[in-house]
């Protein structure tokens, strides 16, 4: 004797047997998706801040021999070998302020009863690229599609 469709149906929505399975199944992938995010998100943030204090110890040359240079390119170096991994590019400027207002030439003067700062920025920019591929939504302008970050000190030398 064949039972009632409605019958089946019914005992069928009644049955627990799988449940936890399926919520395991369900979860599962949601779970994996945080941790990696959270692992990417963490190695781009500890990138980021190796750039800075890259740039920071770097800047922290120009001031430590207490004497204004007419070049600080040799702070591109310093910044290279701080960061300690290959960067995507250097960049050091120095301008000379009076009373706030940036001046054309590093080694000029101000007018006297002026306000003079001797300014230098070191700036640092690498690539990261995450470990796990994003299905291209995390796809940058670096040369390997990775995002591009930068590290950015200012010092005031005189």
């Amino acid at each position: 004797m064949m039972r009632n469709p409605i019958f089946r149906f019914t005992a069928l929505l009644r049955d627990r047997k799988g449940s936890s399975a399926m919520e395991f199944v369900l979860v599962v992938p949601l779970m994996f998706g945080f941790f990696a995010g959270s692992f990417d998100l963490a190695r781009g943030v500890a990138m980021k801040l190796a750039l800075a204090e890259s740039t920071a110890r770097a800047a922290e040359m120009a001031t430590g021999r207490n004497v204004v240079a007419d070049s600080y390119a040799y702070l591109q170096t310093e910044a290279q070998a701080a960061y300690g991994a290959p960067l995507l590019g250097t960049q050091v400027t120095n301008w000379l302020e009076c009373d706030g207002v940036a001046s054309d030439t590093f080694t000029g003067k101000c007018n006297v009863g002026s306000q003079t700062m001797r300014m230098v920025t070191v700036a640092a920019t690498a690539e990261y690229v995450p470990v796990f591929n994003w299905g291209g939504l995390l796809t940058g302008t670096g040369p390997n599609k990775g995002i591009v970050l930068e590290g950015k000190t200012t010092v005031r030398v005189e």
